[in-house]
């Protein structure tokens, strides 16, 4: 029989598999999905992409980021939406991520959202809101950019009258999640108080009202979560962020999602996460007993020195666990020779105050050390609060000269700068280039308990560092780094009493008709004021406190 033999058209992998490929570019769909690299497509195979200025025939392989020429597109044409998801996820995640789920969940996330079958409106604007504001900021198209805001505006009114109505489902759930993300891209805008410090006008506000709505859907949903694998992903990653948050951030989601954490911890990463949930419940109790009047027994010198010995004992659970799972998770850092610097970014690797810089086995291995490091940094801070407890309780006892007033006296104060700075000694690896804008989002949730750090010390070389570290995270499109870099700064000149801050961040404008997402859904008339957005919910801890002999000064300065 004549013409041309039947060829497959899929992507080689999909190919060598023998399963139906869904033609996406630079990587396929079914790739992403199960995080393995696609093997493109056969050398005579070509798409069609969409230049601003023109229709253009694009070879597999080309690095240039296709836009659409036509916006109406995005909405109407489904190839058209799946080819920008594509450009989407080769621009954020890594090519070659064979991460583990249990670690950092996101790309499997997202990728499910994509593939889900009869998607709502609502869900399916989100994810092209994501790809548009995001693809939009890379290539400097404010034209795409806007139009991501609008989808993402669109997306949240569907979402608003589906509450309203009591017609939301899990999709609704999928498509916070989304939220989340674009918040962390949007360019925020800028505004110049009368102290000449730069200000923010939204900020951190609109991700933190996706944090508590993703806590009220989830409690409304608890039931589905041990049928629907997708919704328990949800869920074990909004508890593991929400703590992290509600630990390190000055001002963000207090909820108690502690309840989402696997009761029965299967990875190091769940040990880990269970620790962190104590290390909430310490920080509680330590602010409640900053709060009572001197005369309280909560705060009497054998109470205080009763938190001390639980905090130390905290901290010492920390070192345990590293210590027993340091091969399960892959082992050690590893210190860079110059050769294996080549490929970082060198804005991080000047004037660099760290020394040397680490290396993983993986992203994976770099981001449970991050957290290992932070643990301890929250634990050695909390000992230190402890100690200076136990100082002031003693003060009517003991005469004051003979306690050190100089923090650096204190070990508990300076390990806490040094796990800080293994943190930076690891940021490097992370943000270099072949690990896209996902090795930055593995460090950003950190990046503002470091910068703390070193407020507080007033150290400005490794200050200044950490700018430069926002700034690099601000180019590749997270726009939630200016609002971090304008609060930094304002710290930075109340600790130091300056009327200018040190560094000035850069005025980001938008266009005047740009309807920012959040304005017509905090009215008080609207559904969302009470069913999306709630206050959070404080935990309340009490300590068990044992009777404790009277101590001798001697033993006291052995404590501290």
């Amino acid at each position: 029989m004549g013409g041309i033999p039947y060829s497959s058209k899929g992507c080689l992998t999909c190919r060598k598999r023998k399963i139906k490929c869904g033609l996406q570019i630079p990587a396929c769909i079914q790739c992403m999905k199960r995080g393995i690299e696609c093997g493109g497509y056969s050398a005579n195979r070509i798409f069609i992409s969409y230049d601003q200025k023109t229709m253009q025939v694009q070879n597999v392989g080309r690095t240039r980021t296709a836009t659409p020429k036509s916006l109406d597109d995005i909405n109407s044409v489904p190839e058209i939406r799946e080819q920008l998801f594509a450009t989407f996820m080769g621009a954020y995640f890594p090519a070659c991520m064979d991460g583990d789920t249990h670690v950092d969940s996101w790309r499997y996330l997202i990728s499910s959202f994509q593939v889900l079958p009869h998607k709502t409106m609502m869900l399916q604007r989100a994810l092209s809101a994501i790809c548009c504001v995001y693809i939009g900021r890379i290539n400097d198209d404010e034209r795409l950019s806007h139009h991501g805001i609008q989808l993402y505006n669109s997306s949240m009114r569907s979402m608003s009258k589906m509450l309203c109505t009591k017609t939301h489902s899990e999709e609704s759930l999928y498509a916070t999640v989304i939220f989340q993300m674009i918040e962390k891209c949007i360019t925020v805008k800028k505004s110049t108080g009368p102290s000449g410090v730069h200000g923010c006008a939204n900020g951190f506000d609109p991700w933190v009202f996706h944090m508590q709505a993703m806590s009220n859907l989830l409690k409304e949903n608890q039931h589905k979560l041990s049928t629907n694998p997708l919704m328990n992903a949800v869920s074990s990653s909004h508890a593991k962020l929400s703590i992290i948050y509600g630990i390190l951030a000055v001002r963000g989601p207090g909820d108690d999602n502690s309840h989402l954490i696997n009761p029965c911890p299967q990875t190091p990463l769940d040990d880990l996460f269970d620790i962190f949930v104590t290390g909430r419940s310490l920080l509680d109790a330590i602010e409640e007993m900053n709060t009572l009047p001197l005369d309280d027994p909560k705060i009497s010198p054998k109470a205080c020195f009763a938190s001390l010995q639980t905090i130390m004992e905290y901290r010492d659970r920390i070192t345990s666990w590293y210590a027993e799972k340091e091969a399960q998770i892959g082992g050690p850092p590893i210190v860079c020779e110059i050769k294996d610097t080549r490929l970082f970014n060198k804005m991080l690797l000047d004037d660099n105050p760290f020394g040397s810089i680490y290396r993983f086995v993986s992203l994976d291995n770099a981001r449970i050390h991050i957290l290992y490091w932070t643990a301890m940094n929250f634990a050695h801070t909390l000992v230190y609060r402890a100690q200076m407890m136990v100082v002031s309780a003693n003060r009517a006892i003991f005469p004051s000269d003979n306690f050190p007033t100089d923090p650096s006296n204190y070990e508990s104060f300076v390990m806490a700068s040094h796990y800080t700075d293994q943190v930076c000694r690891a940021i490097p690896y992370c943000m270099q280039p072949m690990h896209r804008i996902w090795g930055t989002h593995i460090v950003f949730g950190t990046i503002g308990n470091v910068f703390r750090t070193y407020i507080q010390r007033l150290n400005r070389e490794k200050f200044l560092w950490c700018h430069r570290v926002l700034e690099t995270a601000g180019a590749l499109g997270l726009g939630l780094a200016f609002y971090f870099s304008g609060v930094a700064n304002r710290e930075w000149a109340a600790m130091e009493g300056l009327i200018e801050p040190m560094v000035r961040t850069p005025e980001y404008a938008s266009s005047s008709d740009d309807q920012y997402p959040l304005d017509d859904l905090i009215d008080s008339s609207s559904p969302l004021s009470s069913d999306y957005f709630s206050q959070p919910v404080d935990l309340q801890v009490d300590f068990q406190l044992e009777e404790i002999p009277a101590l001798s000064f001697g033993e006291i300065c052995l404590a501290l």
